[in-house]
C-alpha cells in the first residue's frame, strides 16, 4: 500500500515499515494503515490549505519527524496496533496547539520580520498580522523592525533563498534555515541560539532526545533484563548498557525473583559472565561473543526491571551527550534529525564519536553537507550494526531538507 508515493508535503512509506514523518508500521493491521492514511491525509490537505491562502499553491515545504509534533513517544501518539483511538487525541492536540498555523488568521503562524516573501521573492513586511499595541510597544516594534531590516540589508548572506521553509520545531512558518540566517556561520548567532532556546528552531530538549532514542534502542537492540555479552565480549545489560566493569556491575538494581540481589550474588553472576567472555573455542577465537543474547539467559538468576532498563540507558545517554556537545560545540543548533543520529551512533558504537574515527562525518558536518558520498548521509554508516538501524540513521539525515 502507497508504495512508491509522495504527498505534496514530503510523506514516503519509507523502509522497514517506519514512514519519513517518524511513524512505525510494523505492527498496524490494515485497519490501522487505511486509518492513519485518512489521518495523515486530511492534515496534508489541512496544511495545504492553509498554505494556499497565503498564496502559496506549489513546492510546498518538505516535512518530516516534525510532522505530528516534537513528542516521538508512543510512536508519535499512535501506538504500535489498534490505533483508531488514539488517532482523535493526536490529531486534537496538535489543534489544541495550533500546530503548524494560525486559527484565528488562518494563516502559517509567523513570529518575526524575515517571514513573510512576497509574489516575486523579496522581502515583505505587509501581511504581517499583529495584535492592537500600545504606543510604547508600536515604537519598540518600530525600532526592532529598523534594526532588523538594518541587519538583513547589510547582511547579503541574509537575502539568499527567501523560499518558504518548511515549518519549523516552533510551528512557526520561517524562510531562515535550519541554523538560524541563512549561510551565515556567525558563532556569535550560533552561540544566541544555543543560549536561547526560544530563538532556536532546532531546539530539541534532552529530554525529548532521550524519549526519541529509547524508542530506537526499543526497536534496534534488544533490551533485555539479564546480563548477556554484546558481539565485542563486553558484559551487558538492559538496552545495551555496558557494565563490563565490575564496579559499574555491582551498581546496578539487579533482582532475583524480585528480592534485591546482594553483592556477593552480583558477584557470582559477574564471574560467570567474566568466564563466558574468556572462553576459547578450538581454534583459539573467541567462542560466546557472537551468541544470540537471549541465549545467556540460563547462566545467571539476577534480573533487572524494565524501569531499571530505562534508568541505565538515561544514564549512558546523558554521558553520551556530554561528549557529543564537547566534540560539537555548535551541537545544540544541528538539525533535529542530525541531533537523534549522532546521540545513537555515540549511545551504539565502543568508543564513540571522535574526530580521528570519523574524519569524514565530522568534515561532512562542518560544511553542512547531508547529500552524497562526501556528506553526512553517506558517512553515518556503521559496519558493526544490523543494516535496518543504518537505513533508519540515513532515512533521518535525508529528511534535513534546509541547512
Amino acid at each position: 500500500m502507497y508504495r512508491n508515493f509522495k504527498s505534496q508535503l514530503g510523506y514516503e512509506n519509507g523502509e522497514n515499515k517506519i514512514d519519513s514523518y517518524g511513524v512505525d508500521h510494523s505492527n498496524f493491521s490494515l485497519r490501522d494503515e487505511v486509518s492513519y492514511q485518512m489521518a495523515r491525509t486530511n492534515r496534508e490537505n489541512e496544511l495545504i490549505k492553509n498554505y494556499n491562502n497565503q498564496g502559496i499553491t506549489q513546492d510546498y515545504p518538505q516535512y518530516n519527524t516534525n510532522f505530528w509534533g516534537n513528542n516521538p513517544a508512543n510512536n508519535y501518539g499512535f501506538g504500535s496496533s489498534n490505533i483508531s483511538d488514539n488517532i482523535e487525541n493526536v490529531t486534537n492536540s496538535l489543534k489544541n496547539q495550533n500546530y503548524g498555523f494560525d486559527t484565528n488568521t488562518n494563516n502559517i503562524k509567523s513570529n518575526n520580520i524575515y517571514n513573510t516573501v512576497g509574489s516575486n521573492g523579496t522581502f515583505s513586511t505587509a501581511n504581517i498580522q499583529t495584535p492592537p499595541q500600545t504606543s510604547s510597544q508600536l515604537q519598540a516594534n518600530s525600532l526592532n523592525k529598523a534594526n532588523s531590516m538594518e541587519l538583513f540589508n547589510n547582511q547579503p548572506s541574509l537575502q539568499m533563498d527567501l523560499r518558504p521553509k518548511p515549518l519549523n520545531e516552533s510551528n512557526s512558518y520561517t524562510t531562515e534555515s535550519a541554523w538560524g540566517f541563512p549561510n551565515t556561520k556567525s558563532a556569535n548567532v550560533e552561540q544566541n541560539l544555543a543560549n536561547n532556546p526560544s530563538n532556536n528552531k532546532n531546539f530539541m530538549s534532552d529530554d525529548d532526545l532521550y524519549k526519541a532514542m529509547w524508542q530506537n534502542i526499543q526497536q534496534y537492540e534488544n533490551v533485555l533484563q539479564h546480563p548477556y555479552l554484546d558481539t565485542k565480549g563486553l558484559i551487558t545489560v538492559g538496552g545495551g548498557a555496558n557494565v563490563n566493569n565490575w564496579d559499574d556491575f555491582k551498581k546496578v538494581n539487579f533482582t532475583i525473583n524480585g528480592v534485591p540481589a546482594t553483592e556477593a550474588e552480583k558477584l557470582a553472576a559477574y564471574n560467570i559472565m567474566r568466564n563466558l567472555s574468556n572462553e576459547k573455542d578450538e581454534n583459539g577465537n573467541p567462542k560466546n561473543w557472537n551468541t544470540q543474547a537471549e541465549a545467556f539467559k540460563k547462566y545467571t538468576n539476577i534480573r533487572i526491571s524494565d524501569d531499571e532498563a530505562r534508568s541505565l540507558a538515561q544514564n549512558h545517554m546523558t554521558n553520551d551527550l556530554a561528549h557529543i556537545r564537547h566534540e560539537f560545540s555548535d551541537f545544540d543548533t544541528f538539525p533535529q534529525p542530525l541531533k537523534e543520529v549522532l546521540l545513537d551512533i555515540q549511545y551504539n558504537v565502543k568508543g564513540g564519536l571522535n574526530e580521528a574515527k570519523w574524519p569524514n562525518l565530522y568534515k561532512a558536518i562542518r560544511e553542512r553537507n547531508t547529500k552524497g558520498y562526501n556528506g553526512i548521509y553517506y558517512n553515518v554508516n556503521r559496519p558493526d550494526v544490523k543494516q535496518r538501524r543504518n537505513d533508519w540513521a540515513r532515512r533521518m539525515i535525508n529528511s534535513i531538507n534546509q541547512w
